[in-house]
C-alpha cells in the first residue's frame, strides 16, 4: 500500500540519447521512468503516469524542449572542449 502512495508523488525522468547529429552531438530521443527504468519515445510516447509501473511523472517544472535545449547544451560544451 506505501509502494501506491509514494508512485503518486511525481519524479523526474531521466533523458537518454543514443544517435548524433550531423555536427556530432548526442540526440536524447527517450526518457526513462524513474521508478522501474522503462525506457519510452520522447516524441511519441507522452503520459502522466509510466504505463508500466504507474508511476506520476514530473514534466511540471521544464518542458522537453527546455530538457532538449540544455542537454544539447551540455554536449555541446563536451564536444567543444575535446576539440
Amino acid at each position: 500500500a506505501i509502494e501506491a502512495l509514494e508512485k503518486q508523488i511525481p519524479k523526474r525522468p531521466d533523458f537518454e540519447g543514443d544517435g548524433y547529429d550531423e555536427n556530432g552531438y548526442l540526440i536524447y530521443d527517450t526518457w526513462i521512468c524513474p521508478c522501474c527504468e522503462e525506457h519510452y519515445e520522447v516524441d511519441y510516447d507522452d503520459y502522466k503516469h509510466c504505463p508500466n509501473c504507474g508511476q506520476a511523472l514530473d514534466w511540471s517544472e521544464e518542458e522537453w524542449a527546455n530538457w532538449k535545449d540544455v542537454l544539447f547544451a551540455v554536449e555541446k560544451l563536451k564536444y567543444d572542449k575535446d576539440i
